[in-house]
């Protein structure tokens, strides 16, 4: 499951980034990256990916800083 989650973020991050410029600096992004879970195991890497979703938005797809929202567990 961990690896399926992943990939599916894996391609809406591919899709933003073929996004146009103009497009994209229109958009806003929740970002969300919960890392423990009550009924599953606990997932390591969550904030670390969310944070450099963050950072590939921000630099790669024309996202302003101010347009993207991270929350964390």
């Amino acid at each position: 499951m961990k690896v399926g989650l992943r990939l599916f973020a894996l391609g809406w991050l591919v899709a933003a980034l073929w996004l146009p410029g103009a497009a994209a600096a229109q958009s806003r992004a929740l970002l969300i990256g919960i890392s423990q879970y009550a009924e599953i195991d606990s997932l390591r890497y969550a904030d670390a990916d969310v944070k450099a979703f963050s950072e590939i938005l921000t630099d790669f797809a024309g996202y302003r800083r101010s347009d993207v929202t991270v929350i964390l567990n």
